[in-house]
Protein backbone atom coordinates (compact mmCIF):
# COMPACT_ATOMS: atom_id res chain seq x y z
CA UNK A 1 0.00 0.00 0.00
CA UNK A 2 1.54 3.56 -0.29
CA UNK A 3 0.46 6.99 -1.45
CA UNK A 4 0.88 8.74 -5.08
CA UNK A 5 0.89 12.07 -5.00
CA UNK A 6 -0.38 13.67 -8.17
CA UNK A 7 -0.15 17.25 -9.49
CA UNK A 8 -1.90 18.05 -13.00
CA UNK A 9 -1.86 21.33 -14.84
CA UNK A 10 -2.94 22.91 -18.09
CA UNK A 11 -0.12 23.99 -20.63
CA UNK A 12 -0.23 27.86 -21.08
CA UNK A 13 -1.48 29.01 -17.51
CA UNK A 14 0.49 29.42 -14.57
CA UNK A 15 0.74 26.91 -11.88
CA UNK A 16 -1.45 28.15 -9.06
CA UNK A 17 -1.01 26.13 -5.81
CA UNK A 18 -3.80 26.60 -2.92
CA UNK A 19 -2.44 27.21 0.54
CA UNK A 20 -3.65 25.52 2.94
CA UNK A 21 -4.35 26.56 6.77
CA UNK A 22 -3.24 24.98 9.89
CA UNK A 23 -6.59 25.26 11.66
CA UNK A 24 -9.44 27.83 12.17
CA UNK A 25 -8.76 31.29 11.01
CA UNK A 26 -11.48 33.08 12.72
CA UNK A 27 -12.93 30.76 14.67
CA UNK A 28 -16.76 32.05 15.61
CA UNK A 29 -19.31 30.66 18.37
CA UNK A 30 -21.47 29.03 16.34
CA UNK A 31 -18.50 27.09 14.29
CA UNK A 32 -17.18 26.29 17.91
CA UNK A 33 -20.82 25.06 18.82
CA UNK A 34 -21.36 23.35 15.48
CA UNK A 35 -17.74 21.21 16.13
CA UNK A 36 -18.22 20.53 20.04
CA UNK A 37 -21.67 18.84 19.19
CA UNK A 38 -20.06 16.67 16.35
CA UNK A 39 -17.44 15.89 18.84
CA UNK A 40 -19.78 14.82 21.76
CA UNK A 41 -21.59 12.63 18.85
CA UNK A 42 -18.56 11.09 17.33
CA UNK A 43 -18.09 10.08 20.82
CA UNK A 44 -21.71 8.51 21.63
CA UNK A 45 -21.21 7.07 18.21
CA UNK A 46 -17.97 5.23 19.17
CA UNK A 47 -19.60 4.21 22.56
CA UNK A 48 -22.54 1.86 20.79
CA UNK A 49 -19.65 0.63 18.58
CA UNK A 50 -17.62 -0.57 21.39
CA UNK A 51 -20.73 -1.76 23.50
CA UNK A 52 -21.89 -3.29 20.12
CA UNK A 53 -18.26 -5.55 20.55
CA UNK A 54 -18.26 -5.60 24.16
CA UNK A 55 -21.91 -6.93 25.42
CA UNK A 56 -22.39 -10.01 23.05
CA UNK A 57 -18.41 -10.80 24.22
CA UNK A 58 -19.34 -10.00 27.97
CA UNK A 59 -22.80 -12.28 27.64
CA UNK A 60 -20.71 -14.84 25.78
CA UNK A 61 -18.04 -15.14 28.44
CA UNK A 62 -20.84 -15.10 31.14
CA UNK A 63 -22.63 -17.65 29.95
CA UNK A 64 -19.11 -19.85 29.48
CA UNK A 65 -18.22 -18.94 33.21
CA UNK A 66 -21.61 -20.39 34.52
CA UNK A 67 -21.59 -23.58 32.52
CA UNK A 68 -18.07 -23.84 33.94
CA UNK A 69 -19.09 -23.19 37.83
CA UNK A 70 -21.69 -25.62 36.95
CA UNK A 71 -19.27 -28.71 35.72
CA UNK A 72 -16.99 -27.87 38.78
CA UNK A 73 -19.42 -27.87 40.95
CA UNK A 74 -21.37 -31.22 40.43
CA UNK A 75 -18.65 -33.89 40.85
CA UNK A 76 -17.63 -32.41 44.45
CA UNK A 77 -21.77 -32.90 45.36
CA UNK A 78 -22.33 -35.94 43.49
CA UNK A 79 -19.40 -37.94 45.36
CA UNK A 80 -20.09 -37.55 49.29
CA UNK A 81 -23.05 -39.85 49.36
CA UNK A 82 -25.82 -38.99 52.13
CA UNK A 83 -24.89 -39.62 55.96
CA UNK A 84 -21.32 -39.91 54.96
CA UNK A 85 -19.22 -38.23 57.58
CA UNK A 86 -17.83 -35.01 56.40
CA UNK A 87 -21.34 -33.71 54.93
CA UNK A 88 -22.25 -30.17 56.30
CA UNK A 89 -25.69 -31.42 57.90
CA UNK A 90 -23.93 -34.68 59.42
CA UNK A 91 -24.47 -34.27 63.46
CA UNK A 92 -21.53 -36.45 64.60
CA UNK A 93 -24.39 -39.45 65.72
CA UNK A 94 -25.44 -36.54 68.42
Amino acid sequence: MGTIDLSLFEAGRAVHVEGTTGGIVNPSLGEGWERSKATFFGLLYGIVVSMAVVLPLGLLALAVWLVVRRVRARPATAAVPAGAPGRPDDTGGR
